[in-house]
């Protein structure tokens, strides 16, 4: 692959991973996880090599400020059509892990364990409202921005769904959305130092303790999936969706096993 196509590629992964930030939801994370590129993600941020991470970090930037402005145009929550087809997708993807990487013994009850949170987490935020504090601090937002960002690292846990439950989602939507530069620094800011020290953390962790770790980011994925049921209820539309998400995914799986 020539290095404008590998540029071109983490531009578009980035993109996707900015994208899934201010869904609630949907992790970054887990957007990372599925198309390859967590580990580089995560090895790079602990580094603080932002220079090679350059085409992930503009295409988040370029997803997070396109995001922004789709949920601020009337889809505070994700349409039943869209949820269904990140459905069909993450459960394909994790299917296939699983496969592969079968959790067993006290890796099973890591897995289980982390999947029973990320469900209660995933019905919180579905009962909690989009608003909260009306003019949020400089302090709020630099909060907002690292616990937030921390939570987006990781697998299964969606950072639009921590900043729902610290009601701070819709006021951070409103002053990214208007370009409130003061704002936006501490919240970038906070957004840096949170997504360097869970990155570090986690690459701790993995060099030691690999397998655990994984079977509870498994876990973590694995229970996201439910804030990606239809609100609505199954259609066809969104059944066709999550034939279509599952279907891609499997083809992407195959094409990268041959």
């Amino acid at each position: 692959m020539s290095d404008a196509k590998r540029w071109m590629g983490r531009l578009g992964a980035g993109w996707l991973m900015g994208l899934a930030v201010v869904i609630p939801g949907v992790s970054a994370g887990t957007v990372a996880l599925l198309i390859g590129v967590y580990p580089e993600w995560v090895r790079g941020m602990s580094r603080l090599e932002f220079v090679r991470l350059a085409p992930l970090i503009i295409g988040l930037v370029g997803g997070v400020l396109s995001g922004v402005r789709l949920v601020r145009w009337g889809i505070g929550a994700t349409p039943d059509a869209t949820s269904a087809l990140f459905l069909g997708i993450m459960l394909v993807a994790v299917l296939g892990f699983l496969r592969n990487n079968p959790p067993r013994g006290i890796h099973l009850v890591a897995t289980v364990a982390s999947c029973a949170f990320a469900w209660w987490l995933a019905l919180v935020s579905l009962v909690q409202p989009l608003g909260g504090v009306e003019a949020p601090s400089d302090a709020a937002m630099a909060i907002a921005g690292a616990v937030g960002a921390a939570a987006m690292t990781l697998p299964g846990i969606s950072g639009g769904t921590v900043l729902i439950l610290m009601g701070l989602y819709h006021p951070t939507i409103e002053l990214v959305a208007g370009w409130h530069w003061v704002p936006m620094a501490f919240f970038g800011a906070g957004a840096l130092a949170g997504i360097v020290l869970i990155a570090r953390i986690i690459r701790a962790v993995l060099m030691r303790w690999e397998a655990p770790v994984m079977a509870v980011l498994v876990g973590l994925m694995i229970g996201s999936m439910r804030a990606l049921l239809p609100a609505g209820g199954w259609s066809p539309v969104s059944g066709a969706a999550f034939l279509v998400g599952a279907i891609l995914c499997a083809v992407l799986v195959f094409g990268r096993r041959r």
